[in-house]
């Protein structure tokens, strides 16, 4: 994906990132299979739904605010 148009008003969209706090810093965000459970400090994730995470990548239209996320495969990139 080079260039990619908002799908609400056509624009051409900006590329970019949904950063993810923690307490050791600023991460990018990353797409896990299946589902979350929530616990006491937000939400608790399996070791292996980790390790199988893709980081996403956020593109935003500058002039509706439309975002949209992608998890590309990262063998294909």
């Amino acid at each position: 994906m080079t260039t990619l148009d908002c799908m609400r008003c056509h624009s051409p969209m900006e590329k970019g990132f949904l950063a993810d706090a923690s307490h050791g810093g600023v991460y990018q965000a990353r797409w896990c299979r299946g589902e979350a459970s929530p616990n006491w400090f937000g939400a608790e994730v399996k070791m292996q739904q980790f390790e199988s995470a893709v980081t996403t990548v956020s593109y935003r239209c500058p002039k509706c605010g439309l975002l949209e996320s992608y998890a590309p495969d990262p063998k294909k990139h």
